[in-house]
């Protein structure tokens, strides 16, 4: 299929070669965003790990210091 595109714009000349060249940047482009979100989506998921175990860590720390469960609700 992609033999067959580049074909079909190789023979349309200069025009057809700008596209070819266009069509692999934008290509690249493309596999460059998949894995950056890959990565980011890596990171986030470890970010909420470690978020959630810093608010369990500051429950418990608030309920030796007051002695008291802590109603998070309460102004």
């Amino acid at each position: 299929m992609e033999t067959l595109l580049a074909q079909a714009l190789m023979s349309l000349g200069p025009g057809g070669v700008m596209c070819w060249i266009l069509l692999q940047q934008q290509k690249l482009q493309r596999e460059d965003r998949q894995a950056e979100a890959a990565a980011r989506l890596d990171h986030d998921k470890e970010r909420l790990t470690t978020d959630k175990r810093l608010a369990a860590a500051m429950v418990v720390l608030a309920m030796k210091i007051t002695g008291r469960p802590i109603d998070g609700d309460a102004a």
